[in-house]
Formats: structure tokens, C-alpha cells, sequence
């Protein structure tokens, strides 16, 4: 059997892979963590180009696209939020200066003045015509091991147009640099063992 695991920099966990020997019954996956499990066949029950490919094109690209729009909607909220604040301050500081002005000569300072005082002067929330300095880049970058499945030149063609750049671990070194690994699989595998991902049933599902 053979597992692709996929998280994010951020933490966000994407859908597992799992893939079985073609002489295998796949098992059947009832509780609430079902959709988040893809499990097919294989003729050896290893990763291949075909399926590597499919996985990224059909799932994995579909998860990205989540995450971009994710981020950029709280950057538009964050940017938002801090245009209101700058006209709020902008226009406390002209109420400010209104009511100062007022008193020097002498006039009754009234909330109708105030309401209507700089509102042309006041900066609005941005919109699709103002500047984007700052807006999170749509760019992904995957890390990816040295399998023989990655060999695959048009897949690699395939992420970049989608703005997806790619790193390959050279082969025998993911044991020491895989970041999922060494980061985070291992660590909680070693100090948290009952908290582990349970997949030993699925050596025990009965041939066809």
C-alpha cells in the first residue's frame, strides 16, 4: 500500500491518498473522515505517473485554488478594515479642526455641520480600481519527493502555467529533508503514538 500526503506551509491538511495492490478489496470508509480519504488500486499498490498526475490535476489543484481564494479574501477583509479606520480617523481629525475653526469665529458648532464637514476629503474603502500593493501573490510553491512518478514533464509544464512552482528532493535525502516528515509526521508518530494515523486494517483487508 502506498500514502500521498499533502499539508500546507499554514497547516491546512489536504486529502490523503491512500492506493492498493490490485488484488486487494478496498476497504470500506463509513465515519465522518471519508471525504477527506481517496483510496484506489494500482497494479503493484504503488504511486505511479497516471495516478500522480490525476491526483494533482483533479484534486490537489482544486484544494489550492481553496486556499488562494482563502487568502485572499482576508487580505481584502484586513485591507478594508484598515481603509474604514484611516477615514475614521481622517474625519475625526477634520471634526477636529472644524469645531476649532468655529469657536475662532465665533459660530455655534451643530452635528449637521459635522456630519457634512470634509466628506469629500475623506478617503473611501478601496475597490477594484485601487492600488494592490500588498495583495497576496497567487503563486504556490509544492515540495515534492524524488519518486519516479514525478518524472513526468508536461505535469511540471501543467503547474507552472497554473502558477504552481515545483522543488524535487533529491532522491534518498527525504528521509533527512522532507519537511512533512522530519517537521511533523515523525515528532507526534514518536512522542504521541496513540495518536497516530491507524491504517494497519487495511493490510488485513481480504483478497478478491
Amino acid at each position: 500500500m502506498t500514502a500521498l500526503f499533502v499539508v500546507a506551509a499554514s497547516g491546512h491538511a489536504f486529502r490523503t491518498h491512500f492506493i492498493f495492490h490490485s488484488s486487494y478489496q478496498l476497504p470500506v470508509i463509513t465515519d465522518c473522515k471519508a471525504e477527506k480519504i481517496t483510496l484506489r488500486h494500482s497494479e503493484k499498490g504503488w504511486m505511479t505517473k497516471r495516478i500522480f498526475e490525476d491526483i494533482i490535476k483533479n484534486d490537489l489543484f482544486e484544494e489550492i485554488e481553496k486556499v488562494r481564494s482563502l487568502h485572499l479574501r482576508l487580505w481584502n477583509e484586513e485591507r478594508e478594515k484598515c481603509a474604514r479606520l484611516a477615514a475614521e480617523k481622517a474625519k475625526k481629525k477634520l471634526v477636529e479642526q472644524g469645531r476649532r475653526n468655529a469657536q475662532r469665529q465665533g459660530l455655534e458648532w451643530t452635528e449637521t455641520m459635522e456630519e457634512q464637514v470634509g466628506l469629500n476629503q475623506i478617503p473611501q474603502p478601496p475597490n477594484s480600481e485601487l492600488d494592490y500593493t500588498g495583495r497576496p501573490s497567487r503563486r504556490a510553491l509544492l515540495i515534492l519527493d524524488g519518486h519516479s512518478s514525478r518524472n513526468n514533464l508536461s505535469l511540471m509544464s501543467w503547474l507552472y502555467e497554473n502558477e504552481i512552482d515545483v522543488i524535487l528532493l533529491r532522491s534518498h535525502t527525504s528521509a533527512y529533508l522532507q519537511p512533512l516528515d522530519r517537521c511533523v509526521t515523525n515528532p507526534v508518530r514518536v512522542t504521541n503514538p496513540e495518536h497516530g494515523v491507524e491504517i494497519n486494517h487495511f493490510d488485513q483487508t481480504k483478497k478478491k
